[in-house]
């Protein structure tokens, strides 16, 4: 009887733990979200030498749109309002993917 109680009390705490530990951290998310927007970055056309050959890249990650929110087990990124990316068991996912 004894034994049947600990392990109902114990398993689910090990388990909380264990979730909470591998919550992915701001940094996961924001590496995975500015990869995601910098992959889509779109190349201007801006005179870098005097005779207008070359060009500079536009960077499109802004870091003062993008925040990370965590939930103990659960974390979640939010990029210009929107829900950007979710972290579980250590992995971030994104919607932004496509």
């Amino acid at each position: 009887m004894f034994k049947k109680r600990t392990i109902k009390i114990v398993f689910p705490i090990a388990l909380l733990l264990i979730l909470a530990g591998t919550n992915p951290t701001y940094s996961q998310h924001e590496k995975k979200v500015s990869t995601l927007c910098n992959s889509s970055e779109k190349v201007a056309k801006m005179a870098v030498c005097p005779l207008g050959y070359g060009s500079k890249k536009v960077i499109a990650f802004e870091r003062e749109a993008f925040s990370v929110y965590n939930a103990l087990i659960l974390s979640y990124s939010v990029y210009e309002d929107e829900i950007a990316s979710i972290g579980f068991l250590g992995n971030v996912f994104s919607n932004m993917d496509s």
